[in-house]
């Protein structure tokens, strides 16, 4: 599911009022339609049902409109084009910056634009084109990066005296990282000292000396370039997301970072709480496995704990094979429900010999499937 209709958004921005008025009904009708399956058909899981059935449009705000919103919600649209593009080598810290009036940090974020429906082996399949995240808080764009000035003011022969804060100059990709309000905050406080600044000398925003802008932004504690010791700050938890409570373990534990991957695997720390610096997730469809192995102290029984965070759109049934000294045993795990140890699921005391192995996959997942941790407890 997406949480708009696909195919129709690129039509309000140079519709008139009858065609932008088209498009909002579509994504209102479009919701509609969601939530009522959400909360009415047999296919969707009872408990979602129920708690989907409880929400509604929140009539206070918008009475007049029996709680929609008077406008609807443009998120990419024109943008001016500057002396520099913001674009996903920037994201990757592929570019040198000279005159950055601040940083910037989010993943590569796009919504699909269309579905393309696909038969393949008898079956019907649907293909979801220009939906991507990349990044996060690890991975390609885990170091933040300069927003330069020349972004936010246009072109010297188009105009003199505009800077645009919100709709900079970025590529599709660039700005799908950018387009965040503590970027927009960052970019407006530098425009504000900007603006100034070309009042005060008497001259047009391409010719602000840019020493001088940056010397008051650094005066109001703007941070510039990402150092080391911001990255040592960021770690204590302090302006980074980071598990509300850490997650204690008991035996011989084995991350994500060291186990075998096949197959699509996302790096992500969304989740409130996770073993170490994040975890992985596999969509359903193209088989991934997970594979964790652990070398054990001495033989003996030791229980096996999967480590996940439960979400509603995490797989029901995951495939779950522990190789143990006596052979395999299969388990299914169920990560859209909270695990019965609170941060993981017990899967079974087996015996072992010198190591111990952990398989999951997506075979046949209903859902995300997680990859966090596992945990081999000695048996008392």
């Amino acid at each position: 599911f997406s949480m708009a209709p696909l195919g129709v958004s690129h039509f309000y921005a140079d519709g008139d009022y009858a065609a932008q008025a088209r498009v909002w009904k579509l994504h209102q009708d479009y919701l509609r339609g969601l939530y009522e399956f959400m909360r009415t058909d047999a296919r969707v899981p009872e408990t979602y049902r129920k708690e989907v059935a409880a929400m509604g449009l929140d009539r206070r705000h918008h009475p007049d409109t029996a709680g929609w919103p008077n406008q609807l919600y443009v998120r990419i649209a024109r943008r001016v084009k500057g002396d520099y593009t913001v674009t996903a080598h920037d994201v990757y810290n592929k570019t040198k910056v000279e005159d950055s009036i601040g940083l910037a940090q989010y993943g590569i974020d796009t919504y699909p634009s269309r579905r393309i429906p696909v038969t393949k082996d008898g079956k019907q399949y649907v293909g979801i084109e220009g939906k991507m995240f990349v990044g996060g808080n690890r991975g390609p764009t885990d170091t933040p990066y300069p927003i330069s000035y020349r972004a936010i003011r246009p072109k010297s022969a188009e105009c003199t005296n505009l800077l645009v804060p919100v709709s900079f100059s970025a590529t599709h990709l660039g700005y799908a990282s950018a387009r965040m309000e503590p970027v927009f905050m960052i970019a407006g406080e530098a425009a504000g000292h900007a603006a100034a600044l070309a009042i005060s000398l008497g001259v047009s925003v391409q010719d602000v000396p840019y020493d001088q802008l940056a010397r008051r932004m650094k005066a109001d504690n703007h941070r510039l370039s990402w150092e080391p010791a911001y990255a040592a700050e960021r770690d204590k938890g302090k302006g980074a997301s980071a598990p509300a409570t850490p997650i204690k373990l008991d035996g011989i534990a084995v991350d994500d970072d060291a186990a075998e991957f096949t197959g699509e695997w996302t790096p992500s720390t969304r989740s409130p709480q996770f073993v170490g610096k994040g975890y992985r997730h596999a969509k359903a469809g193209g088989l991934a496995t997970a594979t964790y192995t652990a070398k054990l102290p001495a033989p003996g029984k030791y229980e096996v704990r999967l480590y996940f965070s439960a979400d509603h759109g995490r797989a029901t049934a995951v495939p779950v094979t522990v190789k143990h000294a006596g052979g395999e045993a299969s388990v299914k795990v169920d990560q859209s429900q909270k695990p019965a140890g609170g941060t993981y699921q017990a899967l079974g005391t087996f015996a072992f010999e010198a190591t111990g192995t952990v398989v999951l996959s997506n075979d046949k997942a209903d859902g995300y499937v997680i990859a966090d941790a596992v945990e081999f407890v000695a048996a008392k």
